[in-house]
């Protein structure tokens, strides 16, 4: 897999983006209020005062769980070799 996580300054979003060969997503967690809150990571996240959630969780969690459904009984293929041309910093 190759996936990248992002969260907000004070974790009122975050977000997980997957990628597989058989299927790629993104899953995001945000307050999508008028005056958006720290959201705490669990099931549910939920509104806080302190925000403890970051992409690798609920978001990562979430992804995860729907590839997991999807791909159930499929082969696990590689992710293809990286382009020659981004392996050399100089170029």
């Amino acid at each position: 897999i190759a996936a990248k996580t992002g969260t907000t300054q004070n974790s009122e979003s975050g977000a997980f983006v997957g990628i597989i060969p058989q299927l790629s997503g993104a899953s995001i967690v945000f307050d999508d209020s008028s005056s958006p809150r720290p959201i705490c990571d669990g099931t549910p996240p939920r509104s806080c005062s302190n925000g403890t959630l970051f992409g690798g969780d609920t978001p990562a969690r979430t992804f995860f769980q729907a590839a997991k459904g999807v791909l159930a009984g499929a082969p696990v293929l590689p992710l293809p070799p990286p382009d020659p041309r981004y392996l050399d910093a100089r170029q």
